[in-house]
């Protein structure tokens, strides 16, 4: 016999679960559109920056120095073997870098070494610079993620590693702002699952 599945009560017990700890239903309801609308602007721009990298790398092919080939080689199988050991709780120097050769990634690191040539050329012909108020804006709506959002935008802001990382997303962003200002854009409408489901599929690609 299958039992008919009973929905939970939505009591401060349920609301607290979801860190709702004032404002009842309500601010359940507005924490759950507010996650939703940034998840779909970060798909979205996702999906508007692989399609422009995309274009670019199909009208222009051309060969990279092997110096710079086999660095993005080795950085992306120093990546993997991050993602094992975080997998399998091991440490990552613990793991064969022979199980993972260089023909595995030679495709993809042709593409990540084209396009960084591609983007620091833009960058240098075109005169841009990193918006320091994208940078915190990029990092305010990262740190609402988090339960204490001020512990994380202080970290990101004197964390200078971290910072740079985050400057450096934010230039190519400008890149493709400034690439689609030059060329003609088509919108096209998709479903909130569908926009999420591409970007999953993108992420699991790199």
């Amino acid at each position: 016999m299958v039992e008919k599945s009973k929905l939970p009560e939505i009591n401060e017990e349920f609301l607290e679960l979801f860190g709702v700890k004032e404002g009842g239903v309500e601010k359940l309801k507005e924490d759950v559109r507010k996650n939703m609308e940034r998840e779909i602007k970060n798909a979205a721009r996702s999906q508007v920056k692989q399609a422009t990298f995309d274009a670019l790398l199909e009208k222009n092919e051309f060969d990279v120095p092997n110096a710079m080939l086999e660095q993005e080689i080795e950085r992306q199988r120093n990546m993997m073997m991050q993602r094992f050991s975080q997998q399998f709780g091991a440490n990552a120097d613990s793991f064969d870098k022979d199980m993972l050769p260089n023909e595995l990634f030679e495709e993809q690191a042709l593409r990540a070494a084209r396009l960084g040539i591609i983007v620091a050329r833009v960058i240098d012909t075109k005169g841009l610079e990193v918006d320091q108020e994208r940078v915190e804006t990029f990092i305010k709506e990262a740190a609402e993620n988090y339960e204490d959002p001020a512990e994380v935008i202080e970290y990101y802001t004197n964390d200078k590693q971290q910072r740079a990382n985050i400057e450096s997303v934010v230039l190519e962003d400008q890149v493709v702002d400034y690439l689609i200002a030059q060329g003609k854009v088509t919108d096209k409408e998709v479903s909130y699952q569908d926009l999420l489901a591409a970007q999953q599929q993108q992420q699991q690609a790199m």
